[in-house]
């Protein structure tokens, strides 16, 4: 929602295009959903760099509404969709907040999937690509309900049902790892020894062919 206000001034009228302001003291709706756009917002929205993401359960522009990912920028006003789930392949019924780790988006759908009991997925704010990471297949879990927390690098969350007894289960997936990883300690030091090592062979070299 944006409120236009009309500016006179000695060229005319202009129109002026404000965001929401929020009045201390009251609640001011700055955003409403229509089903294009999503029904049923159940989580918190989630701050990368000053926009907001969240999700709603339903709605969207694809097959019975499995479900949206939008943003909401407070500068502007704008309310963006960004994925409209589709249940088999990305799955449907997020209702969880996000995870952001390293501005990247994580979350879980209820529903959908390769089997339809959930996924795990992953949202890449600057490319606009959503990544299904895991497919919950009961022994693994069903029905993810609850957000998603980060221990170093691993997320961790749980399951409303599957898993050895059917009640539930904890999970963890491991965080894939930057492709330009930092050496270990140990292997710096190895070639640390290794350069030396040349040198002294060098020097020696230098030696042998002084005195011949």
């Amino acid at each position: 929602m944006t409120i236009t206000t009309a500016l006179a001034g000695p060229l005319g009228l202009a129109a002026l295009a404000l965001p929401p302001v929020a009045h201390a003291g009251s609640i001011q709706t700055v955003a409403s959903f229509n089903y294009s756009n999503g029904v049923y917002p159940e989580a918190s929205v989630t701050d990368v760099g000053g926009t907001l993401y969240g999700t709603t359960v339903t709605g969207g522009t694809t097959g019975y509404g499995y479900g949206t990912l939008f943003s909401y920028d407070p500068s502007s006003g704008g309310l963006t969709t960004l994925v409209s789930f589709n249940y088999y392949a990305n799955g449907s019924a997020p209702l969880a907040g996000l995870t952001d780790v390293g501005g990247t988006l994580y979350g879980t759908t209820a529903n959908g999937g390769a089997v339809g009991l959930g996924t795990l997925f992953s949202y890449d704010p600057s490319s606009g690509s959503l990544t299904t990471l895991a497919s919950f297949n009961f022994a693994n879990g069903s029905d993810p309900l609850a957000g998603l927390t980060d221990v170093g690098g691993t997320l961790y969350g749980t399951t409303y049902s599957g898993g050895t007894a059917g009640s539930g289960t904890v999970f963890a997936y491991q965080l894939p790892t930057s492709s330009t990883s930092v050496p270990e300690p140990g292997s710096l030091a190895l070639l640390g020894t290794g350069l030396a090592g040349l040198g002294l062979v060098l020097r020696r070299s230098r030696r042998r062919r002084a005195h011949a």
